[in-house]
């Protein structure tokens, strides 16, 4: 990705690396801006929330995944996350850290407290519950890029057109990438030949 200018709700897949790699400071400014550009993205808020979490930010990562469960009402995972960063921000109250604390007594809380593990970066893919769901993986752009990543053109193909099918709307967003895609998947299929 090679800057704010060219984000596209593919920056999910870029944001994952990020975190993967243990760039969360990297993840967060990507991701944000990713949002910023793509507020309807529900995946964003989702990954943002990770991101935050990973970072320590709890009352941050709580907050992105409020505004997911807002969008995605009924998701276990959602549900999990609140529950989860909920129980994470009461534990830090009930420690009395307020703006007033003496530094010293701060330092000395933060020294026995437990350090937070990250946890892994997407656990399932998240269900746009508008979208009727059929047989297979659910089709999203992310899941068809990360075919594409991977090099399986055709599943990256097939996953587009199940988006497509679901969303006739979006054929035109995705034309350009789909003959893209189909000229990748031509040019493997040469390699493959004896």
């Amino acid at each position: 990705m090679a800057g704010v200018e060219d984000i596209s709700p593919r920056f999910v897949v870029h944001v994952t690396t990020l975190l993967s790699a243990g760039k969360t400071a990297e993840a967060v400014t990507a991701c944000r801006a990713g949002v910023q550009k793509y507020p309807w993205y529900t995946t964003g808020y989702w990954v943002l929330g990770k991101c935050y979490e990973a970072q320590g930010d709890i009352p941050a990562a709580h907050a992105q995944y409020q505004e997911v469960a807002k969008r995605l009402q009924g998701v276990s995972s959602v549900a999990d996350a609140l529950s989860r960063t909920r129980a994470a921000e009461n534990v830090a109250g009930s420690q009395g850290v307020t703006a007033g604390t003496d530094m010293e007594g701060l330092l000395r809380r933060l020294q026995e407290a437990r350090r937070i593990q990250p946890l892994p970066v997407l656990e399932a893919p998240l269900v746009d519950m508008a979208v009727p769901q059929g047989e297979g993986p659910i089709a999203t752009v992310t899941l068809a890029e990360i075919y594409a990543g991977q090099g399986k053109y055709r599943e990256a193909l097939e996953a587009y057109q199940k988006l497509i099918q679901q969303r006739p709307d979006e054929t035109g967003r995705h034309a350009e990438r789909m003959a893209e895609l189909e000229k990748l998947l031509q040019g493997a299929d040469k390699l493959r030949q004896p």
